[in-house]
């Protein structure tokens, strides 16, 4: 079980498939500023798994700013992203199998 946490994480699908998380952190800030504006643009979006396919990511935002990014999904024109899956905690949006590196809960 874990526990709360100042981030939000979103399992989102790729199409097409893409492995290079600055595209797809470029794609959602492009969507902020196009539905926000610039300022919203700078929001800290963090990649932290990507498929092997390149199908599916997983990123990590800040709480405050998960209802924007989950919006922008909808907006981006780079690539079609669509969210499959949001928690604030981190193994309820991993998939089975799935191992997501460099993150442990203290």
């Amino acid at each position: 079980m874990g526990k709360w946490t100042e981030y939000h994480f979103l399992r989102l699908s790729v199409n097409p498939p893409n492995e290079h998380a600055s595209r797809i952190t470029k794609a959602l800030e492009d969507a902020l500023a196009k539905l926000f504006g610039t300022s919203r643009a700078r929001t800290y979006i963090d990649v932290l798994w990507i498929s092997e396919k390149g199908d599916e990511v997983i990123v990590r935002v800040g709480q405050p700013d998960a209802q924007a990014v989950k919006a922008a999904v909808v907006v981006t024109s780079l690539m079609r992203l669509s969210l499959v899956q949001s928690s604030d905690r981190l193994e309820d949006v991993v998939p089975e199998g799935a191992t997501v590196p460099n993150l442990t809960e203290e």
